[in-house]
């Protein structure tokens, strides 16, 4: 494992803080990895959308009205949200 040594603003640190006081991760290191994991699996999910993006571009695709696009996006973040 390598280890890093971070500064931040005392705000932030304070957050973290809070976060392990109420139990949310057990200490500072958890809470960073998590962050680290998240934004790995946001620029995954980014690449998937632009995979898709590129598809349907150079295929037939499927056409949607602006008003579809939304509501199948908000699915999609609420399917997101209760996997979770």
């Amino acid at each position: 494992m390598i280890r890093k040594t971070i500064s931040m603003p005392d705000a932030m640190g304070k957050y973290i803080d809070q976060r392990v006081k109420v139990g949310q991760y057990g200490n500072d290191s958890e809470y960073i990895r998590d962050l680290i994991r998240k934004e790995r699996e946001g620029l995954e999910a980014i690449k998937a959308v632009q995979a898709a993006i590129d598809e349907g571009m150079e295929g037939e695709g499927v056409e949607m009205t602006p008003s579809q696009v939304r509501q199948a996006d908000r699915r999609s973040a609420a399917k997101k949200r209760r996997a979770g």
